[in-house]
């Protein structure tokens, strides 16, 4: 598969992933719906996911057509300290509103405990702190004296500025959950997987299955041909290294007869 080509999977994959939320404290921006016209870009930036991810929002917000893109990663500083950065500026044309966006692709896995909660892969990252650092810390910091000079420059009058948040995704559960219910706010459509702890894994139950160990630029793709495919044994030994170093990884599963799925292995 040639580069081109990847990217272009890549970008459609993350363009049909939906929000994670159904509700918040903050306005959702809504995920985008026509995108058969938009131009697909002939490559992407490297580094980590998230800057990927950003990188496809502002291009299709750059070719939406209802959207005018006016500005994105404005760091904001004052006496040489970086006080924040703020996503996306843009125009919707079709509410006259100035809008700020943040945006944020994120994977939650369901823990079940007393009270369920939905934590990153690595165990770094919880769903509820994310929220309480963009209501606290992200959205107030457009209205600091700061920020209202720094966009001022930029012809963007702060006080015309609607905020919202799209945060695609998806959403794992625990392997073998019967009926699992997205606790709060979270998007039930957005389930697209299940999880297992690396000792579970291990168990020979698995040993029916073949696997894929899609990187994480691949994460949204559905799973498919695209990667190759090892037997359960040769699978635990290729990703021990990554859960040895506490790195969750997202392995493509597939047996005889039935579709491949995505399942995360993790450490803790």
């Amino acid at each position: 598969m040639t580069e081109q080509n990847l990217v272009a999977l890549q970008y459609h994959a993350f363009l049909k992933a939906i929000s994670i939320l159904t509700q918040s404290h903050f306005s959702l921006f809504p995920s985008p719906e026509d995108t058969s016209a938009n131009v697909i870009p002939e490559k992407a930036e490297g580094g980590v996911f998230g800057r990927k991810a950003e990188f496809f929002f502002s291009h299709w917000l750059k070719h939406s057509p209802r959207y005018e893109w006016l500005a994105e990663n404005i760091q904001v500083i004052t006496d040489g300290q970086t006080l924040g950065e703020l996503d996306f500026i843009v125009r919707d044309l079709e509410s006259k509103r100035l809008l700020h966006i943040e945006m944020a692709c994120k994977f939650y896995l369901l823990k079940a405990t007393t009270t369920p909660v939905w934590v990153g892969p690595n165990h770094r990252d919880w769903l509820h702190l994310k929220l309480e650092k963009l209501y606290h810390r992200q959205f107030p910091l457009l209205y600091r004296p700061e920020t209202k000079k720094t966009l001022h420059n930029m012809d963007i009058a702060v006080d015309h500025i609607y905020q919202q948040l799209y945060m695609p995704g998806l959403l794992f559960t625990p392997y073998n959950s019967t009926d699992p219910v997205a606790p709060g706010i979270t998007n039930r459509l957005a389930f697209g997987g299940q999880w297992v702890s690396q000792a579970h894994f291990k168990d020979t139950g698995f040993s029916r299955y073949e696997f894929a160990i899609p990187p994480k630029e691949n994460w949204l793709l559905e799973p498919g041909d695209y990667q190759g495919w090892s037997p359960h044994q040769q699978t635990f030994e290729r990703i021990w290294p990554s859960l040895n170093k506490r790195r969750s990884p997202m392995l493509w599963m597939r047996s005889p007869g039935k579709p491949a799925s995505r399942l995360f292995v993790v450490w803790w």
